[in-house]
C-alpha cells in the first residue's frame, strides 16, 4: 500500500496524520469528557448569569459568571454551551460545571457540543490508528525488501 504511493504522499501521511491526531485530540478530547459528563447528568449544579452575548455569522454565545448552588465554587467568565434559544443578557439559568476548559453546560447536557467533541475526538483516534498501521506496514515492507536482496 505505502510502496505504491508516491514518496511525497507517503511523507504527507506519515507526518500529517500525527498532526491531525494531535490537533483533533487537543481540541475535542479535552472537552469530550466534560460534555459526556454533562450529557449523563454529572457535574456541579449552579447558576449561570448571561453578562454578554457574542454573535458570529451562524451562532451566538453567552458569556458570564457561574456560581455553584452550594457556594463551593465559582467561575468568573465562562461560556454557556448549548444555551437555550430564549436566553437573553441579564438572565440567570441553571447550569452545571463539569470541568470544561471554557464553559459550563445547561442541565439537560446540551446536544451540539456533545456531538461535536465526540466526532472530533473520534477523528483524532482514527488518525492515530491509521498512522500506527501505516508505520507498521512501512516497517514490514522495508524489512521484506531488505531480506529479499
Amino acid at each position: 500500500m505505502l510502496t505504491v504511493m508516491p514518496r511525497p504522499l507517503r511523507l504527507l501521511l506519515l507526518i500529517g496524520l500525527p498532526l491531525v491526531a494531535a490537533a483533533a485530540l487537543a481540541l475535542g478530547g479535552v472537552d469530550a469528557v466534560a460534555s459526556w459528563q454533562a450529557k449523563s447528568g454529572g457535574g456541579v449544579a449552579g447558576v449561570f448569569t448571561a453578562d454578554r452575548q457574542e454573535c458570529s455569522r451562524r451562532t451566538c454565545n453567552f458569556h458570564g459568571p457561574w456560581q455553584a448552588a452550594d457556594g463551593s465554587g465559582s467561575r468568573p467568565d465562562v461560556l454557556l454551551y448549548d444555551a437555550p434559544a430564549d436566553l437573553t443578557v441579564g438572565r440567570s439559568i441553571a447550569a452545571v460545571d463539569t470541568g470544561a476548559r471554557k464553559g459550563v453546560f445547561t442541565p439537560d447536557g446540551g446536544g451540539s457540543t456533545f456531538l461535536i467533541t465526540t466526532v472530533v475526538t473520534l477523528i483524532g483516534l482514527l488518525a492515530v490508528i491509521a498512522w500506527i498501521v501505516l508505520v507498521a506496514y512501512s516497517a514490514l515492507t522495508a524489512r521484506k525488501r531488505s531480506t529479499s536482496r
